[in-house]
């Protein structure tokens, strides 16, 4: 009567781990009559999953050597002293459905008529335990999101692309899935590529395997990815009829749960998608999980639409100095606060100085110039910075090899917020 009355699961074993005793909660917990653990054995009347893979039945089993409930048992047996609130995470086969829990196990020796048995409590601390791993969860995804924030800072191409591989590896061990990825699509949204993999420890890579992939030969994917919501699948299996294409090539990779989230760019079209596979276990990814795989995409969709504009720009910066070259101009930024020529690109060897993006002082380029045209060129650049409009001069410059050439220059003031000549920008 006592043990009915208090808020735990206890029953009484003998030496053999015989149940001899159980009350109402506990098989509330394990979902079994109480005739049906009376006289079973523990942990295996329990059902636990694992308890009686072996034949020899439980205690015998794989599983079983690392079941802190076991041990608990078997240690105050032999030891003759209590164990105290051991913690087991285990899957429990209740009312035929397999129930994910965290129980607490104490155990205590006692004499019934110089008969030993043993006293087991169960408690279910599963929600206990899920908050505090949340929190815990939480923390480090913070400290990841701090993280690759920093390393995509950078906008170097090569920096972008460790950072992403760096940060498929950090989600990939903070949510314990077996593989992580990015997938990116073509322009014309005709093909996707995997670019970044990271596997865990025994699951097989793929990104060789797969190459690039036609978007047609995968039409409920591509159709869900444009939806730009989060695709969730708990259970591959499950997967409707007109996922069949889908649904091949994810057993093919023994894939048992996926999840992927869409990365647009900033005109809301599909640059690509980050993906997570369980390839051991089936897993169901919690609301709050999910949301933070979406943030966490969208830093890389950030880093990655940087990378494109950065890239541009090269691509404009080389076409500009393929044509200055050809057409044998320049262009030179002066700063007025400083008093130092920025020469872009080649224009430096406008002057006879063959270095590129070369900067140099006033005096210094004065000195280029043929002595006559010096005061000329003071002139007009103090014309410019007055606000005078844009200038224009002709003079000449003598190369370090002796050589006298004719340049004409075309200048023109950068007016900051105070009406101040901030910068002059030269045509050379």
């Amino acid at each position: 009567a006592i043990y009915s009355a208090v808020p735990l699961a206890i029953c009484v074993i003998d030496t053999s781990r015989t149940i001899r005793y159980a009350n109402p909660q506990l098989g509330d917990l394990t979902g079994k009559a109480l005739e049906d653990l009376l006289g079973g054995t523990a942990c295996g009347a329990f059902g636990f999953a694992h308890a009686n893979d072996s034949p020899l039945g439980c205690g015998h089993g794989k599983a079983c050597k690392s079941c802190g409930i076991l041990l608990a048992i078997t240690e105050t047996f032999k030891t003759g002293k209590p164990c105290q609130e051991v913690k087991q995470e285990l899957v429990l086969i209740r009312n035929e459905k397999p129930v994910r829990l965290t129980l607490a196990c104490s155990t205590s020796l006692f004499k019934i008529k110089d008969e030993t048995r043993m006293l087991i409590c169960l408690q279910d601390v599963s929600e206990h335990t899920r908050r505090m791993q949340d929190a815990e969860l939480q923390l480090k995804f913070q400290h990841i999101i701090a993280d690759i924030s920093k390393r995509f800072i950078s906008l170097s191409a090569g920096t972008i692309e460790s950072s992403i591989q760096i940060t498929l590896q950090k989600l990939g061990e903070l949510f314990l899935v077996d593989r992580s990825y990015l997938f990116r699509y073509s322009p014309d949204m005709k093909t996707m590529r995997m670019t970044h993999e990271w596997c865990a420890p025994n699951i097989s890579p793929q990104i060789d395997s797969l190459g690039e992939i036609k978007c047609q030969s995968m039409p409920w994917w591509t159709r869900a990815m444009k939806t730009m919501l989060p695709l969730h699948i708990p259970n591959v299996n499950d997967l409707p009829p007109e996922a069949a294409a889908e649904k091949a090539e994810f057993q093919r990779e023994k894939i048992q749960s996926i999840i992927a989230i869409p990365i647009r760019d900033t005109n809301n079209q599909l640059l690509g998608f980050l993906g997570f596979d369980t390839v051991t276990v089936q897993y169901e990814w919690p609301a709050d999980h999910i949301g933070k795989l979406q943030i966490t995409a969208e830093i890389i969709a950030g880093a990655i639409i940087r990378q494109r504009i950065q890239s541009k720009l090269r691509e404009k910066e080389r076409w500009l100095r393929l044509s200055q070259e050809h057409a044998k101009i320049g262009t030179w930024i002066y700063d007025v606060k400083i008093g130092n020529f920025q020469c872009v690109g080649r224009t430096a060897a406008l002057f006879g100085i063959f270095r590129e993006d070369y900067s140099m002082t006033l005096e210094e380029k004065l000195l280029l110039c043929n002595q006559d045209d010096r005061s000329r060129l003071e002139r007009t650049m103090l014309a410019c910075l007055q606000g005078k409009g844009p200038q224009s001069l002709e003079f000449s410059c003598i190369h370090p090899d002796g050589s006298q050439h004719f340049l004409k220059e075309n200048i023109s003031a950068e007016i900051d917020e105070r009406g101040m000549a901030s910068r002059l920008l030269g045509l050379v």
